[in-house]
């Protein structure tokens, strides 16, 4: 199996498996009991709380545990926002969890307003702080753009926003950016920045947020008060030390990995262009490094990954949370033709890869796109 989809998940590091195995099997005790154990596991958790605001500069007291990506938003949004009223400024490229997160806050009343993009997906800088006003309550915008790779300015959109409005909170998805692109909280301005584990060779089913000290933010979630009375339920200890774990890793890798990266992107773009014509390439080289996106002519993304799979290759048509759709929100922002709106293929990396495997993917997705317009009779 060569898996190119790693943006909708990515496999678990052995590593991180055998930690969480033997967490499971020796530090099963609640973190929050009374016995010695505990409070030893207690410490184990606060130990994967600093290793990732170390990452992203935050004080570990600022990092809150969740049970994902969608979790931390729906908590950086809904409980930021309570028993408020006004305008949130965002985009209509979100990850599903908080472009719908916002429509439900449109329903409770909130004004939306959705800030222009460029041709990469990526929102426009220029003329933004006019998106903002005395009524602007948060602005939410994603890091990395989950299906292009586009990199959002955030320090220059959030310093805009704030001058215009220092009462207005910023709230930043950075689920596709944490370990995979240099981020410093406290340097881009924002108040909130989600994370999540299995994007990251992590388990799936946990997640964090990172939570400014001068920000009020309320439970969406009651019972014990676990996570400083900001996230009831008892801790995924297993995971939250994976998610420390794999983090670690991660970071360490960062720097040799997106080097990588960008070879297997030349290596794509010049065999795929030897293969087959009428492609447009979404992503940009000033993107994320692990993700390349494509749009082909005359085809149906879907039908491709079909074909691709008993071949032993895994990519992606775009976000795996909205992948049901017909066309994706992106292609319609990006103004897309409908030749082209439907064959969005999107390949993302991770540190398994390697050029052989990066190399097989292109001859094998351009030979597969020519077969396929062969067989419908296109071109």
């Amino acid at each position: 199996m060569k898996y190119f989809d790693n943006c909708a998940t990515s496999p678990i590091d052995q590593q991180v498996l055998d930690l969480m195995y033997q967490t499971q099997q020796n530090d099963f005790y609640n973190p929050s009991s009374l016995y010695k154990v505990s409070n030893a596991i207690h410490a184990k958790l606060n130990n994967a709380r600093s290793i990732i605001a170390d990452i992203i500069g935050a004080d570990s007291n600022e990092i809150y545990f969740t049970s994902g990506g969608t979790e931390s938003n729906n908590l950086a949004l809904f409980g930021s926002l309570r028993n408020k009223k006004g305008t949130i400024i965002t985009s209509k490229v979100e990850h599903a969890s908080v472009y719908n997160s916002i429509n439900e806050l449109k329903n409770r009343g909130f004004d939306v307003v959705y800030a222009p993009i460029n041709k990469d997906g990526s929102v426009k800088t220029e003329g933004f702080e006019d998106l903002i006003d005395e009524n602007t309550v948060m602005v939410s915008l994603m890091h990395v753009n989950n299906e292009t790779g586009a990199i959002n300015d955030i320090k220059t959109l959030c310093a805009k926003a704030k001058s215009k409005n220092n009462k207005c909170l910023f709230f930043c998805d950075g689920v596709q950016s944490f370990c995979k692109i240099p981020a410093n909280v406290k340097n881009l301005g924002v108040d909130f920045y989600s994370m999540s584990a299995h994007k990251i060779h992590g388990p799936k089913g946990v997640g964090a947020l990172y939570v400014a000290k001068n920000v009020n933010l309320n439970p969406i979630i009651f019972g014990g008060g676990q996570e400083n009375k900001l996230r009831s339920g008892t801790e995924n200890v297993a995971g939250i030390i994976g998610f420390g774990k794999a983090a670690e890793i991660a970071n360490s890798l960062l720097n040799e990995n997106s080097a990588r990266y960008l070879e297997f992107k030349g290596i794509l773009r010049d065999t795929i262009s030897n293969i087959v014509q009428n492609f447009v390439e979404i992503s940009t080289e000033n993107g994320a490094p692990n993700v390349f996106t494509l749009a082909f002519k005359n085809i149906k993304s879907e039908v491709v990954l079909h074909m691709l799979e008993p071949k032993g290759f895994f990519v992606g048509n775009g976000s795996a949370c909205s992948s049901k759709q017909l066309y994706s929100r992106l292609a319609m922002e990006l103004n897309l033709s409908k030749d082209f709106a439907e064959g969005i293929i999107r390949i993302c990396f991770s540190k398994f890869n390697t050029y052989e495997e990066v190399k097989q993917l292109g001859e094998t997705l351009g030979n597969t796109v020519n077969t396929l317009r062969k067989i419908m009779g296109v071109k």
